[in-house]
């Protein structure tokens, strides 16, 4: 799942490298139109519902985050 998010986060943001722990405003140059797309992609590779509790500054702040919020949005389906 780990390479997944990670391809996801590598698509939009135009990285060729990206490690777990890039944090994704700081080291990634996100901005909060690229993390709405990073929402969509995921929500539509994993086919999942993500909570808008993570949408809070700071949450997703690297792809380890991710993976957490993709695999507690799955057991909710």
């Amino acid at each position: 799942m780990l390479e997944k998010v990670i391809d996801i986060l590598k698509l939009i943001t135009d990285k060729e490298e990206i490690t777990p722990t890039d944090r994704l405003r700081e080291d990634l140059g996100m901005d909060s139109f690229t993390f709405i797309r990073m929402i969509v992609l995921l929500e539509k590779n994993f086919n999942i519902h993500i909570d808008e509790k993570y949408f809070e500054d700071g949450i997703l702040n690297n792809a380890e985050c991710i993976v957490k919020c993709v695999e507690e949005s799955l057991e909710k389906n």
